[in-house]
């Protein structure tokens, strides 16, 4: 990697920013973009530690590595905030960042939702409601569930491989026409309020680009099982937009709507305030009973943040 102008981030580093966690072994690096680089960091090292952190390169790496071979730097200050994704994009490209050699970023482009504004009668309207759109909010498996789940998923038998197979080779082939024809229909993606965010020519296109699931996507699309949303998207055909009903896509909210929740860095500086404690927990990928025992008092601190519960 070149030399980069750069500084450590500390616990009073809370403006935005464009961020390196770099390997001092192997000279490794991700490249990160946050609206609070301190708060961030901690984001980052709390997954890390719990060895839950969405990029496998990135937790290998450090589980190998260890904590104490990783620092994470500062290379740009951003004074505006909705330019992050494209000073992001901007060192993404610059230092190569999505080249698997040299650096642990899985996609090529800096794809945030950072610098989208609802309008106000959008955020009106997320104020009514707790939680997401999904029928098993508020419930968790079992952790004898969780281990039959896991063990099933990464070991399937050879009776289901065997099924998996003669499946697909029973297949008509009109309905392998109708498959391959779905990777390239244009397709939309919405918000969880309806709100449009973009066409994409096919859903090819749209998980080349976003690192998301086809088949997640398709299953949205065709509406198979209920399911309707997919990494916090509507996704819809573009022949079936036109008959769109945001009526159509919402579940049933509870009417208890949680107690407004308040975060704050170990140093106590205000950080942001947040529905309840589960919307927190559900967007910082954070535990949601450690947030509610912090703000309960019974602990003074959860997963290197303060929370309280407005008065």
């Amino acid at each position: 990697m070149e030399q980069i102008n750069s500084i450590i981030i500390t616990n009073d580093i809370n403006y935005s920013g464009i961020y390196l966690i770099i390997n001092l072994q192997n000279n490794k690096f991700y490249v990160g973009s946050a609206k609070k680089l301190n708060s961030r960091k901690m984001q980052h090292l709390n997954l890390l530690r719990k060895n839950k952190h969405a990029n496998t390169y990135l937790q290998n790496s450090y589980n190998k590595n260890g904590e104490e071979n990783f620092t994470f730097v500062v290379i740009e200050k951003v004074e505006d905030e909705n330019k992050l994704t494209e000073r992001e994009q901007y060192w993404i490209d610059t230092l190569d960042a999505s080249n698997k050699e040299i650096a642990y970023n899985i996609c090529p482009n800096a794809n945030s939702m950072l610098g989208y504004k609802h309008s106000e009668d959008t955020i009106n309207k997320l104020k009514k409601y707790e939680g997401e759109l999904s029928p098993f909010y508020g419930k968790h498996h079992t952790e004898e569930t969780k281990n039959k789940i896991s063990i099933k998923n990464s070991n399937p038998s050879n009776e289901t491989r065997e099924k998996k197979r003669q499946a697909a080779l029973n297949q008509s082939p009109e309905a392998r026409q109708k498959i391959a024809e779905s990777k390239f229909k244009p397709i939309i993606q919405l918000t969880l309020e309806g709100e449009f965010v973009k066409k994409w020519n096919s859903i090819k296109e749209a998980c080349d680009t976003l690192c998301f699931q086809q088949s997640s996507i398709s299953t949205c699309c065709a509406n198979k099982n209920n399911v309707k949303q997919h990494k916090g998207f509507i996704w819809v055909w573009e022949y079936n937009y036109k008959d769109f009903d945001i009526k159509n896509y919402k579940r049933p909210y509870k009417n208890n709507k949680g107690k407004i929740t308040l975060q704050y860095d170990l140093d106590g500086n205000f950080i942001k305030e947040w529905l309840n404690a589960k919307t927190a927990s559900k967007e910082l990928n954070l535990d949601h009973v450690s947030i509610t025992r912090c703000c309960t008092g019974k602990q003074l601190t959860s997963q290197g943040f303060i929370w309280k519960y407005a008065s």
